[in-house]
């Protein structure tokens, strides 16, 4: 089951305690200071927590975490 692009930003919100202005899918989440490394390994935990699961260690790179988008493609490609 995949996650929506909707799970991943409530999931980012939510980590981030991110209360301000709604984030765009394409937004910058690491230049915008939205999350940092410490909250990439908190939403790498949850997704293999959530889906059972071990993320590949080659898609865990800064870029693969900078917005929804690219988040939703990884996953896209990795979650059954």
């Amino acid at each position: 089951m995949k996650m929506t692009k909707n799970e991943i930003k409530n999931l980012i919100m939510e980590i981030a305690e991110y209360k301000e202005a709604d984030i765009a899918c394409s937004d910058n989440l690491i230049e915008m200071g939205i999350i940092d490394s410490l909250m990439v390994m908190e939403i790498i935990d949850y997704i293999e927590d959530k889906y059972q699961m071990e993320f590949p260690p080659e898609s865990i790179v800064p870029e693969n975490f900078e917005s929804i988008d690219k988040l939703y493609e990884v996953l896209n490609k990795i979650l059954p």
